[in-house]
């Protein structure tokens, strides 16, 4: 990084690191399309799904690959970003518009987006670290309360 980066910049926020996450962005969303989700439908054991949400600031749609655990009929995301210092914009995205759209494999569902917070979130974290400790791990590197989101379908 350059000396004139702000000392409260984190590697992630540098130009090179941010194309090149973008890249395996691309490359993961279209492995996972062109398998029906054989290829990048998980990552250290844990479901991926593809998630879109239209930009808070631009009014596009994006697509990302997140973590999920199934509850019932509905999902949990789980916002953790790897472990980054900062939630991910799909998260913003989606606390301005709730509305979204998930791939599991080659189906495509609408759902509306919940925040959790309070107990309901600690009790879903609770559950998703039972069955997924790695989450655990994300949570000591960060700060940040890592957030978890209740998707259920649209009606």
């Amino acid at each position: 990084m350059n000396a004139s980066a702000s000392t409260t910049t984190s590697w992630y926020d540098w130009g090179p690191v941010r194309s090149l996450l973008r890249a395996a962005g691309a490359l993961h969303r279209g492995l996972y399309r062109l398998s029906g989700g054989k290829l990048g439908g998980s990552i250290r054991g844990v479901p991926l799904l593809l998630l879109t949400t239209r930009g808070r600031k631009s009014g596009r749609m994006h697509t990302w690959p997140v973590c999920y655990v199934v509850e019932g009929e509905n999902l949990l995301l789980v916002a953790s970003a790897g472990g980054m210092p900062r939630n991910p914009a799909w998260y913003h995205n989606l606390r301005a518009n709730p509305h979204v759209t998930i791939e599991i494999g080659r189906q495509s569902r609408a759902m509306v987006a919940e925040p959790q917070e309070g107990s309901a979130r600690d009790a879903y974290w609770a559950r998703i670290v039972g069955e997924h400790p790695l989450f655990e791990g994300y949570q000591r590197k960060v700060t940040r309360q890592i957030p978890v989101v209740l998707l259920r379908p649209e009606s």
